[in-house]
């Protein structure tokens, strides 16, 4: 884990190019963004996966988690980037879905800047 507190220029070139890979359905570079021992903890875990405690360990299976994710909302799947914050080892994003849902995203990083976790939030659309 970094300790740094990441340049906020930095941080927005990282957002949105994961906002980008998601909303060109591109599984292999929203994976390039995470570590190999990722932990994700998201309330999508628990509804669609089944899973009560809500975390996925591991990039291998949460790329399955995203693919699964990709499937169900086909080509609809669009991301809007509405803010990104810097903190200390990581950065948080708030952006808006398709669903119309409002999602805050907490990621830590490692020194690579590769997220090694990812606690997310929702509200979801009206």
């Amino acid at each position: 884990m970094t300790t740094e507190i990441l340049d906020e220029k930095r941080v927005r070139e990282i957002a949105k190019s994961w906002t980008a890979a998601w909303n060109a359905r591109d599984l292999a570079a929203l994976m390039s963004h995470y570590a190999d021992d990722v932990t994700f903890m998201s309330p999508t875990v628990i509804r669609r996966d089944g899973i009560p405690s809500g975390i996925i360990e591991g990039k291998v299976a949460l790329t399955e988690h995203f693919r699964e994710g990709l499937e169900k909302f086909g080509p609809s799947v669009k991301f809007e980037l509405l803010d990104a914050c810097v903190g200390v080892g990581g950065y948080a994003l708030y952006y808006s879905r398709e669903t119309g849902a409002k999602v805050i995203v907490a990621k830590r990083l490692n020194s690579e800047e590769k997220i090694t976790e990812a606690r997310v939030h929702y509200r979801e659309g009206s």
